[in-house]
Order: C-alpha cells, then structure tokens, then sequence
C-alpha cells in the first residue's frame, strides 16, 4: 500500500523548469527576430505613438444651444404667400440638445367643446346599418353619444370641427435654406482646463460650426425634397478629440450627421400636435373656449456630444511598456512551436529540448546530497 502512494506521488512531485537550447540555424533565427520585431513595431508605433498609449485620457461634458435662422414660405391655393421665419418654423422655441424646424403642416381652427359626427370606418358604412358604439366608449377624437345622425356618422363629444385625418402637402419652401449654428460648450473634469468652446473668432464659419438644412441632411444621406412632407429625425455628433499636450484652445470638434428614422417603416419621420387657446364672447355676455389645433410635421436635430481628451502620464507610458515586453515572450512560444512541430529536424530537437534529471534524497538532510543525471548528450 505504501509503495502504491509513493508511486503516485512521484508522478505529481516533478519540478519543471525552463531549458536553454542554443540552436545554430539562420532561418530560425531571422523567423524569431522577425516575429519579435513585429511585436515592438506593434508596441511602439501603433499601441503608444499612433494610440498615443503615452497619455492619459479623460471624457467630455457638454451641451449643445442650437440656434436657426432662415425664411421659408407657403403658396396657398388663392395664389397668396404666407411667410414662415424661425420663430413660426421652429417649435418649441427652446430644447435641450435637440431642434425641431417645421417642413409641413396642417391646422384646424376654431375648435370648441362641442358634439359633431364620427365617421364610422370605411366613409361607405353608415350607421343606420352597423350602428354605432355605445354611450362612453372612447373612438379617438372624443367619446360616444350612442346617436346615429342623419349624415350616417355617429355622435360624439370633442373638440368640434375634428381634425382631418390625412396627410396634407403643405410643404414650406425655404426650409432647406435655413442656417443652424450648434454652439457647444464642454469641460474635461479629469483635466485642469478651462471650458471649450466651438464659438471661437468673430462669427460662425460655414462647414465648420454653421451649417444650410440642405448640407446637414446631404451628410444624411437624404435631401430636403426627400423629407419635408413626413419629417426626419436626424443625430449630429459634436465629436471632441483633444490632445492637451498642446494649446487646449487649439481643439475644435468634428461634426457628423445621420439619419436614424427609418423611411420604409409604417410610421416615417417625425410629428406631433400642438394647440393654441383663446375665448370668446358671446352676445349674452358667456364665454367660449376655442383653441386653434396644429399638426406640424419636421426634422427634429438631436445633437449629442461625445469625445475624450488626453496628456502626457509616465504611469500609462510604462504600463503599455511593460505590455509590449510581456508580449515578447511570444516570439520565444512562437519559434519553439515551429521548432517541435514544423522544423524537418523536429525529433533531434526534441531530444535536446527535453531532458529528465532524477534525484535521491539524503535521508539525514533537507539538501541533495546526490544527483544522478541521466543525459542523451552523454550517453
């Protein structure tokens, strides 16, 4: 039994260590130098001077105060101009981060609390024939009286004349033309730098931080014609890439756009409703409620700020050094495996690779106190 578990155990008490092995052999040499001048020119000219692994970075924090200015119009059907500047295109007048410009729209007006027709469906049903929905029920633009009128609508309490439910082409010519400047303010907690700015000279410069609806959707991928009947939405990426090893104030952001709505999809662009209340007088001195009800659609711009910043830091210098020196060691792993497994000679390297050292133990000391050493160099 006891020779049993010694058995065992001398299969598990083995020491292995690392043998040198000088082989003379120029194309193994030029493999292993080739491999580890690879990883160096990977280490100091990509990880440190291109990746500028020398540096430490830190993110951006900012804002976005987007500003829009232009004139469009609309050609009405009695040949009449109505003009559109910014303060009626542009709703609400003041977003965070984002801006919606109006490119079409439909309004109804002089609406009030009232009882008017429901179209049931299809406009050839008619309620005499399928009836209409119960007292209460809820159909959208106002609640059921459960009366069938005699226009074969069903009545319902809204807000009267209801909207129609269609899309109009009200397009406003000009939009395009519409100058938007994106004024961006960000700070870098990690860094010691007084806030940035794209605001910089004596005004905006086109291309650079002012720029035509036209351009901005054309770096969309899209044009104006494309989406001014249902709307777009449409990101633009202030991207700050900053090296403060230099003059901090030298940095100036890089802008992209693109198109995230999806054309194809059964709800295309972007729009909603705002209404505009007023009251009125009656001769018998009461007053009405009326509100105007507007359905604008656009492009709403949303602008995000992204980026990081970077200096000069001995620590991450020397951990991407000591990186580049651990990945050495591949060339080592790399040149042994072509040797053992590749190599024509690969038995006879094999056998100077590996060498088996027994040793006994001296039962009165912790020390070797002799080893007998069994070599294929010496046989």
């Amino acid at each position: 039994m006891l020779n049993k578990i010694k058995s065992g155990l001398s299969g598990l008490l083995v020491v292995r260590t690392v043998k040198v092995v000088e082989i003379f052999h120029w194309k193994l040499a030029i493999f292993h130098y080739f491999v580890m001048l690879s990883i160096l020119g990977y280490v100091l000219g990509y990880a440190i001077i291109y990746n500028k692994g020398y540096q430490s970075r830190g993110p951006v924090v900012g804002e976005v105060n987007a500003k829009a200015k232009g004139n469009a119009y609309y050609s009405a059907i009695n040949g009449s101009l109505q003009i559109w500047d910014e303060y009626d295109a542009i709703y609400p007048a003041k977003e965070e981060n984002t801006l919606f410009i109006t490119t079409n729209w439909l309004k109804t007006e002089n609406q009030q609390r009232s009882t008017c027709g429901w179209p049931i469906g299809k406009k050839s049903e008619n309620c005499t024939v399928v009836g209409c929905p119960p007292v209460g029920i809820s159909l959208g633009y106002g609640i059921s009286t459960g009366k069938c009128l005699d226009s074969g609508e069903c009545e319902i309490h809204a807000w009267c004349p209801l909207e129609k439910d269609e899309l109009v082409n009200n397009v406003l010519d000009g939009i395009q033309n519409f100058t938007i400047f994106p004024k961006t303010s960000v700070i870098f907690p990690k860094f010691n730098v007084p806030q940035l700015t794209n605001a910089k000279g004596e005004k905006p410069i086109m291309g650079v931080n002012l720029f035509t609806i036209e351009e901005m959707l054309h770096k969309a991928g899209t044009n104006y014609s494309q989406v001014a009947l249902q709307g777009a939405i449409i990101f633009v990426n202030i991207d700050w890439n900053c090296n403060f090893d230099q003059d901090p104030q030298n940095c100036l952001p890089s802008v992209s756009f693109k198109r995230v709505d999806d054309p194809n999809s059964f709800s295309v662009g972007y729009n909603f409703r705002y209404t505009k209340s007023f009251q009125s007088q009656l001769s018998n001195g009461t007053w009405i409620q009326h509100r105007e009800l507007n359905k604008v659609y656009g492009i709403r711009f949303v602008f995000l700020t992204s980026g990081s910043a970077g200096k000069f830091d001995v620590v991450e210098l020397l951990k991407n050094i000591g990186s580049g020196l651990a990945l050495l060691g591949i060339a080592t792993i790399l040149t042994d495996l072509v040797i053992l497994y590749v190599a024509p000679s690969r038995d006879k390297y094999k056998d100077h690779k590996f060498e088996r050292l027994n040793s006994s133990m001296d039962e009165t000391s912790p020390l070797l106190s002799q080893t007998a050493i069994y070599s294929k160099d010496n046989k």
